[in-house]
């Protein structure tokens, strides 16, 4: 105990030491991460050094040149303090948070202020008798200032917002209204971590207020959540890419599309703002997919399906590059590679349930690669160069590894027509082969009045000297070699044997080389993440 008494108290010295020196706010957060390191306030008789502590806090908290110091003492006692002394404190804590957070205080200031909020929060909602009083008396008037807090502050407002909906989400269903068209009116924003905090919110919506019996009103909200956001992307889709679509499919549910803001008059600034709109719209639906909720749901596959076919089903050559159309077209990789992020997402959530539609995913892969394979006239990319629309190409093959490692043989890869496993096949070995650089040689004879052709040799022994980057294609192979490492292992038995044979012709001369520590170039194999599933495949092989 003694030893204990010395330990408190010398670390409450060095505490108030370190705050009378003219610490910077990173010097501080480390001194504070170094004492929560030592952890002398979990120990016994450390009553005193945290009373010591609340005081000094308590100080620093009401002065504005201090509350950086006191919020940061305050998230050390926060973390550290045992359950009486937090449970004592709590309430007088939280009132002080939101006094900062209703100030004029700088957003630094008031991005802390928050983070110790989120401590708050998901410490006192385990504890029953706190959570009661935190819920009734304090998260409306949280949530409410959080909402009201000016533009430069709003990553913190929302990392507030979200951590009110984690913690306390019955309480927050009072507010519901106001949340959604707040968190709305940001979807479209340009700023990455404001979209991406805002769509995160979004998702916890369905989870606030009274679930009821089982959590039926829960699973109600979530279903009629996911409906809105099915809908609003056929509608924003449809805004942008109706004149080039050559389909009739339509959304046929019965929601009605969400309250979003208007879009702007110019023509290239709403194009931008659709596909802002549709990527978080998107990503919302990913994350109502993946989250967990505390009731069971109903996954509207056929309509996610629905959606994902009709937004797939527009390609490069629905398109020209000419007036605003090219704009259209060049985001529209974006828009598909978020259509294949609801796909993986739906495909994890649902398993092998989704086996009924096995046919209509297995085409959406070879249909997706035949779309953006290269571009006319990049057919031969000179190596060292990222081949075209490589990014989505190797989303396509992450796809394809998540649906044939969820559902095995079953999955129909390499199964159905002909002509789509032979382009899926093709698209693959097109991608791990590595480039080389070929040097064409062409020679002429005069005979009479003619000059004939007579040789064209293709030479790939001559090593140029070009700029090369060797980090490009990599993910693009790794994620090829995963797809196809994941067929063969789950599928093998029932792939063609001229299959095996092409696959043969292409690996086995590969892993030579590499074993041999060929000088020439080996594009995307300079990787050790490429060479490790490159020597995967044959362990996985088997023979038909």
């Amino acid at each position: 105990m003694a030893a204990a008494c010395v330990g408190t108290r010398g670390m409450e010295a060095t505490m108030t030491g370190l705050l009378e020196r003219d610490l910077s706010e990173g010097e501080l957060a480390e001194a504070v991460r170094a004492l929560r390191e030592h952890g002398v306030l979990r120990g016994e008789g450390s009553f005193a050094a945290i009373s010591g502590l609340l005081g000094c806090c308590n100080s620093r908290l009401m002065s504005a040149g201090t509350r950086i110091e006191g919020l940061s003492l305050l998230s050390l006692i926060v973390e550290e303090s045992p359950t009486d002394v937090f449970v004592q404190n709590c309430v007088s804590w939280i009132r002080s948070i939101l006094q900062v957070i209703q100030s004029q205080d700088p957003p630094r200031v008031v991005s802390l202020a928050v983070f110790v909020l989120r401590s708050l929060l998901a410490h006192s909602s385990g504890i029953p008798e706190l959570s009661r009083e935190v819920s009734t008396n304090h998260i409306p008037g949280l949530l409410t200032s959080l909402l009201g807090l000016r533009c430069q502050c709003l990553i913190p407002a929302l990392e507030g917002i979200r951590s009110c909906l984690l913690s306390y989400p019955r309480a927050c269903g009072s507010l519901r209204g106001k949340v959604t068209a707040f968190l709305l009116s940001l979807l479209d924003s340009e700023n990455q971590q404001t979209q991406e905090l805002a769509c995160q919110c979004y998702s916890l919506l369905p989870s606030l207020g009274s679930g009821f019996s089982q959590g039926i009103k829960h699973t109600e909200n979530w279903e009629r959540q996911m409906q809105s956001v099915i809908c609003s992307l056929h509608g924003v889709f449809r805004q942008l890419y109706q004149s080039s679509e050559t389909d009739t499919a339509r959304y046929e549910g019965s929601a009605t599309e969400l309250e979003l803001p208007s879009l702007e008059d110019d023509g290239v600034h709403s194009v931008l703002q659709l596909v802002r709109r549709f990527t978080a719209l998107a990503h919302c639906v990913c994350l109502l997919l993946r989250e967990q909720f505390p009731a069971p749901v109903r996954v509207p596959a056929s309509d996610l399906l629905s959606l994902i076919c009709r937004v797939v089903n527009v390609s490069p050559k629905n398109l020209s590059w000419h007036g605003e159309e090219s704009l259209k077209l060049l985001l529209l990789p974006r828009i598909h590679s978020s259509v294949l992020d609801i796909l993986e997402a739906t495909i994890i959530a649902c398993g092998p349930r989704l086996l009924p539609f096995s046919a209509v995913i297995c085409r959406l892969f070879p249909q997706l690669l035949l779309s953006w394979a290269a571009v006319k006239g990049m057919a031969n990319i000179p190596s060292g160069q990222e081949r075209p629309y490589s990014s989505l190409r190797g989303s396509i093959y992450r796809v394809l590894e998540s649906w044939v490692t969820v559902c095995g043989i079953s999955s129909g890869v390499l199964q159905g027509p002909s002509h789509h496993s032979d382009m899926l096949l093709a698209n693959l070995l097109n991608d791990i082969t590595p480039p080389t650089d070929v040097i064409k040689m062409s020679g002429f004879v005069q005979l009479g009045a003619k000059k004939q052709k007579v040789s064209e040799v293709g030479v790939n022994e001559f090593q140029s000297h070009r700029k090369r980057d060797t980090s490009v294609n990599i993910e693009l192979c790794t994620a090829a070699l995963r797809g196809l490492c994941s067929i063969i292992l789950h599928c093998g038995s029932i792939v063609k044997e001229d299959t095996h044979r092409r696959l043969q012709e292409l690996s086995i001369p590969l892993l030579l080389r590499l074993q041999q520590g060929s000088d020439q170039w080996l594009g995307p194999y300079i990787s050790s993440e490429c060479r490790k599933e490159l020597y995967r495949y044959p362990l996985f092989n088997t023979d038909p």
